[in-house]
């Protein structure tokens, strides 16, 4: 299979690459989306370099690869986030992603830098209202442009997929006494799926691996594994062949409906193929790159584009670009797991040498340094700029939180002053509170963060963060609700009377305490 990503040169950055013995320097890996020709060379076995994407391909890449999460770092749409490109902390960049309109959790990756500013498109389908999102709005150049140019071919034009979704209700249509069978890869396309369900009121059949996938993206209730549930099935797209199609139509009439932008040839009259892409076209790519109007463009599929586009880019060379010593020294050491494996230290003695190191850090560091919150200066002002946490990041906060059963009064206040001073996003708090108290206890609190994202200012009280603030207020007061103060009962029950005390004796002891307060209050 083709690998359909790319090496980022000068820098220690690849996208939808992972042959890491042909990218020696490479550290941080960023993933765009699932499709299989995106993560060929990925595996369960992935370890020592951190794998940055969306919150829903983290959770496809944990349910269809199995790669270990201490390796996964999810990344929230529409937030910048600072990243360190090298080990001393010097030298840092800005990555920002943003929705592909491709799949389920496909992205586009911004990355700015010492390198200037590059924009990934990975598979895309372009729409106007992508050039509103806030960072390609205020950016004035984009120095480098990696292109999705699937469909690269001026001669050839493309429908909008709401377009070739009108198409394939239409040949249903035209047959009311046909099942219908459609032709898919394993993800992509689940929103034309939705569409027809609720078009033809009916169950769509899928297999029992699909539907993990479609549990795990929390679809609408429309898909089922029953056999014959339903007037529509899909099934992978190698199956619709001609031998198939036969074997269908002798049970039941049906038509095979084929969703894409390949030019097929129908081998069979009820076998049907549709222009439907989830690829821009090439005159969206175009309007893509004529609005852009990047310094350089290289193309993700192949070598090559369309002179047509030149054409289109400014004249303006790009900056030679410098790179930092420290970057350089950070590509050319090995990963610090690598290099502990290759040390001549039995594995023993090499554990306690990483628990002293974390204890170490533990005691010389408090939580607010070890989340710093970090603001840039942007056209539009200062904007916070969020650092992803780890899972060790996570369970260091944890010591620093009282027990959540014992007293929901005092967590909450806890928890408002950790957010107050470290700034965490709405999705970061969640997975706090799994940790702390468990996904059943979690799940009564979560539908109160849906929606926000994070603070959008760097001043705390700023009318822009009144709905982080209300978000915050009303998770505190859920909390206070749920788990309410517990008395130690133990004390309670020790304060009795003795038997050589009489009721008046116990009457006096408490004149006599009440007075001793008075009196230290006055």
């Amino acid at each position: 299979m083709s690998v359909n990503g790319k090496v980022i040169p000068h820098t220690p950055l690849a996208v939808d690459f992972w042959q890491v013995r042909k990218c020696p320097g490479t550290r941080l890996f960023f993933l765009s989306h699932m499709h299989s020709d995106h993560t060929v060379g990925l595996t369960s076995t992935w370890s020592n370099r951190p794998i940055y994407c969306s919150p829903t391909t983290a959770t496809l890449l944990r349910l269809k690869l199995q790669v270990k999460e201490k390796w996964i770092h999810p990344l929230e749409l529409d937030e910048p986030y600072l990243l360190p490109m090298d080990d001393i902390g010097k030298e840092k960049l800005t990555v920002t992603l943003i929705e592909a309109n491709h799949c389920p959790g496909s992205v586009m990756f911004l990355f700015e830098g010492y390198f200037g500013s590059i924009l990934y498109t990975g598979d895309f389908r372009y729409t106007p209202s992508m050039l509103r999102e806030p960072c390609l709005r205020t950016h004035t150049t984009i120095d480098v442009l990696y292109l999705d140019n699937t469909n690269c071919d001026p001669n050839r034009t493309l429908p909008s997929r709401q377009q070739a979704t009108q198409q394939i209700k239409e040949i249903i249509r035209r047959h009311p006494n046909h099942n219908v069978v459609i032709g898919l890869y394993a993800l992509g396309k689940e929103s034309l799926l939705v569409e027809l369900a609720k078009e033809f009121k009916t169950w769509v059949e899928v297999s029992f691996e699909r539907m993990q996938t479609l549990k795990a993206l929390e679809l609408p209730d429309v898909f089922t594994t029953e056999p014959g549930a339903g007037r529509i099935r899909v099934v992978e797209q190698s199956k619709i062949c001609s031998a198939n199609v036969h074997k269908w139509d002798k049970e039941q009439p049906t038509l095979a409906i084929l969703p894409t932008s390949r030019p097929l040839v129908p081998f069979h009259p009820n076998v049907h193929v549709v222009p439907y892409s989830d690829h821009s076209s090439y005159q969206e790519l175009e309007d893509f790159v004529s609005a852009l109007k990047p310094t350089s463009l290289v193309p993700i599929v192949g070598k090559h584009v369309p002179a047509s586009f030149s054409a289109l880019l400014p004249r303006r060379k790009r900056h030679e670009i410098l790179v930092p010593e420290c970057v350089r020294h950070y590509m050319l050491s090995q990963p610090e797991s690598q290099l502990s494996s290759s040390a001549n230290t039995s594995p023993r003695r090499r554990q306690e040498e990483e628990d002293e190191e974390e204890e170490e850090e533990g005691a010389n560091s408090t939580v607010q340094q070890a989340f710093p919150k970090n603001q840039t200066i942007r056209t539009e002002g200062p904007a916070v700029v969020y650092c992803p946490w780890t899972m060790k990041d996570m369970k260091e906060v944890l010591e620093h939180l009282p027990e959540i059963q014992q007293d929901g009064d005092k967590f909450a206040k806890a928890l408002l002053l950790f957010c107050q001073q470290l700034s965490p996003t709405m999705p970061e708090i969640k997975k706090l509170l799994t940790l702390k108290i468990g996904l059943t206890h979690a799940s009564h609190f979560t539908a109160l963060l849906a929606g926000q994202t994070g603070l959008k200012k760097p001043q705390w009280d700023h009318a822009d963060n009144a709905p982080y603030l209300t978000a915050l207020t009303a998770l505190g007061d859920a909390i206070k609700a749920k788990f309410p103060a517990k008395f130690d009962l133990s004390k309670i029950s020790a304060c009795k009377q003795n038997a050589e005390e009489s009721v008046n004796d116990l009457s006096s002891s408490a004149s006599s305490f009440q007075r001793k307060q008075r009196h230290r209050q006055t």
